[in-house]
Parts: structure tokens; sequence; C-alpha cells
């Protein structure tokens, strides 16, 4: 195709014509439009590519209507330019400049823009003032308060230009309002171009990672991730290729606690795009890890420091599905680096922690998940496995403490329930026992 060495179909649809002619169609078709904008600039969007404007064959309406109006204009230019005539100025003015981006002459590397068509529009506003002029038979060679004057004497076209300026002037303002901030933009266009895949992965993404990682609330953060979700799955239903769409479409599974969903949405990514991101091979990783998957997730993590030898996030995953793996002794190794980098990283500390506790050594164990609380104090986790490893111990009574603390901050926990009422039953006491297996089956939904 010309021209189409170095574009990217997601960015220019008509490298998907399957032949020249539809390539031609489409172009005219896209000129077509650009008058359209010229006359009735509504709907705007910021972006028009694959595959809001879809290919058509030459002898489609709109390849066909614009082909029409386009000789028209070409024909009056040609016999108006010897005359001098201002309109065929025009016309050749808003020729010569809307050509470099026409896909007409050569492909580039947008099917369309409307930015596009700033420059061009200066030959369209003298065509129009001029045709305008000619029809009220209004004189242009006086001064602008003499115009003004003849303006006013015509209510046609006074009422014409009221007309024209309020409602170019009320879609201005109304755009504008679009352009407030990048999520408000996303979403007013996603509606205005559903078919393009970038709008679809842009607003999915701006959904991801300016809300949805950031929300603390959870029922606000799920709601952000689904709605993350939902966009980005249409978005490679339009460009199944878009590897891009596909990497944070696992990242948002994986948010969500879907595992399952996230590795072949990761698999996807890395099919379709080289990724050389450490971010993206920790966040497969852990997808991985999440789905029992040690050894496809240690791969990941490997990447990861490869590309990024500095990155601490990558040596404390690397370590903890070493040691999900029951290989001990390495994931000391990864885990020690990773704190070693960043010395107040509690989650390094707490992974080291259950590390030692995999491997039965309580007490050093306990010493890490104390750290942990240190850095991070009411680190639920470690407050839960401090009790764990003081029952491992038979140490019951500082097992119910711990426990007890986990209870004043996750009551509905069922887990922590049950391990609160088989502590009691180990220290004798039956009916706090009775109690607390009875609320346990409870929140199971057990009767």
């Amino acid at each position: 195709m010309r021209g189409s060495a170095e574009i990217q179909l997601i960015n220019n649809s008509i490298l998907g014509a399957s032949s020249g002619m539809e390539q031609f169609g489409t172009a005219m078709a896209i000129m077509g439009k650009y008058l359209y904008l010229l006359i009735i600039p509504h709907p705007l969007v910021f972006d028009y590519s694959y595959n809001q404007i879809p290919v058509v064959s030459i002898a489609s309406a709109g390849a066909l209507v614009s082909l029409i109006i386009y000789g028209a204009l070409a024909f009056y230019a040609v016999k108006g330019i010897a005359k001098k005539d201002a309109i065929a100025f025009g016309i050749i003015f808003f020729a010569i400049t809307v050509s470099l981006v026409s896909n007409v002459l050569f492909l580039i590397e947008s099917t369309m823009a409307e930015r596009f068509i700033y420059m061009p529009s200066i030959g369209f506003c003298i065509a129009i003032s001029v045709l305008i002029s000619k029809a009220f038979k209004l004189s242009t060679s006086q001064n602008l308060t003499a115009l003004k004057t003849q303006i006013i004497s015509k209510p046609i076209l006074l009422t014409l230009v009221v007309i024209l300026m309020a409602g170019y002037s009320v879609k201005t303002i109304a755009r504008n309002i679009d352009w407030e901030n990048n999520l408000k933009l996303l979403a007013a266009d996603v509606k205005s171009s559903p078919n393009s895949a970038r709008i679809r992965y842009a607003y999915g993404s701006a959904l991801l990672i300016e809300k949805g990682l950031k929300e603390e609330n959870l029922n606000v953060k799920n709601s952000y991730l689904d709605r993350s979700i939902a966009e980005l799955q249409k978005g490679v239903a339009i460009l199944p290729s878009y590897g891009e769409a596909w990497y944070h479409l696992g990242l948002a599974y994986k948010e969500r606690g879907n595992a399952a969903a996230a590795v072949p949405a990761f698999e996807q990514a890395r099919s379709y795009k080289a990724f050389k991101e450490a971010d993206f091979y920790i966040s497969s990783g852990l997808a991985y890890g999440l789905t029992g998957k040690f050894d496809l997730a240690i791969r990941d993590f490997t990447r990861a420091i490869e590309i990024d030898p500095s990155n601490p996030e990558a040596y404390n995953n690397k370590g903890l599905y070493f040691s999900e793996k029951g290989s001990i002794d390495s994931a000391m190794i990864f885990l020690d680096k990773a704190i070693a980098m960043k010395p107040e990283f509690h989650q390094a500390i707490y992974n080291k922690g259950n590390t030692f506790a995999k491997a039965n050594n309580f007490p050093a164990a306990i010493q890490q998940y104390l750290k942990a609380l240190e850095l991070k104090p009411g680190y639920i986790d470690a407050v839960l496995n401090l009790g764990n490893c003081y029952a491992a111990m038979q140490d019951y009574k500082n097992a119910l403490v711990y426990y007890r603390k986990v209870e004043e901050k996750d009551p509905g926990n069922h887990k922590v329930i049950y391990n609160i009422g088989i502590t009691y039953k180990f220290l004798g006491d039956e009916a706090n026992a009775a109690t607390y297996m009875d609320k346990a089956a409870k929140l199971q939904g057990v009767k």
C-alpha cells in the first residue's frame, strides 16, 4: 500500500482496504465529511482512528456524493481562476492545503482529524464570504462600518449572520466544556465515536488508572474497574490485535480479583506486542501467581528484573512465588534483595515472615511480622499471621490476642472468627468456643 510501511491500522483504518479503489473511495468519503463538518460541526470528537470510519467502496453513497461535489468545485475553480474569481481562489486554497492530509495522494498516520482542516478552513471561509456577499449584493470595497450598515439594512442577511454566529458560538462553548479534563472528554467522545478502538482503550484506561487504582473505597473501586473492563473489552472487540488494550484489560481483571480472566488477557497482549516495560511483566507475573502458575510467574518477574534491575517489586514478587512454590532458599535470596533496595518495604518483610512460617521457623516469622507492623501499623494480614504463628507454637493466649485484634478490624471475617473459636477450645473455654464456631458458621451462610 502507498506510504504504509510505518503506518499502523489503529491510526489509519484505510490500511484495511482490500484494493486501491477502496482506499480512494474511503478517502473521498472522508473528504466529504470534512466539508460537512465545516458547515455543521457536529458531532466533534478528538479521534477518528480504527474503526470509527470504516472502509467503503468507491460506489458507496458517501464516496459518490463527495466525488460529485469535489468535481463540481474543481470545475468551477478551473474556470474561475483565470478570471481572478475569489471563490475559485478559496476553493484552490482549500484543495491544496487539505490534499496533504486527505489520504488521497498518499496515506498518512491518521484516518481523519478535525485539526487537519484548520488551515483549509481559510479557503472555505473566503469562498463562503464572497458567495454571501454576491448573493446579497454587498459592496466589499467600503470600510467595515459601511459594511455593517449594509448587513443591518438587510433583515434576511442579518438573521442569517446572527443564526450562524449564535450556533457556532454555542457549539464552541459546549465543546470547551468537554475538554475540562481527560476523563470528561473521553466520556463525551466515546458516545460520539463508539467504534473507535483507541477511544474505548483510552476511556477504559483512564477509568482504571485515574480512578480505579487510586480509589480506596472497595465498592467504588470495583465500580470503576467494572466500567474499565467493559470499555476495554469493547476496544479489543473492535481491534483484536490491540496489545495495549489487552494489557490494561488484564490489569483491570487482576485488580478486580479475577486472575483467571487476567491471564489470557496478558497472554493476548504479549502475542501482539513485545512489551519493554517491567510493570507489564510484574502485573502478568502476579496474575500467573494468583492462578497457581508459579513457574510462569517467576519467568515474568525474571524478565522484569532484566528490564529494570533496580525494581524492588520484581524481586519481592519473585521471592513470593518461590516461597509459594516451596523453594525457601531462593525465596529468601530475592526477598532480601527487595528489602536491601527498599528497607521500608513492609510487604517484602511480611512475605519473608510467611516464608519463615512455611519453613516452620515461627519465632523468625514473628520477628518479620512485627517489623512489618512497625512500618505499617494495623497491617491486618501481619496481625492475623502473628496469631497463626502463636497458634502453631501452641501459645494460644498470645494467638487469641492477635486474633481478637483482627476481629476488631474485620468482624465479618469468618476465618478469624473460626480461629478464635478453635483457640478458645484449646484453652478449655467451651462456651466461647461454641459461640464463635456458631458465629463463623453463620458468616459462611451455613445453617
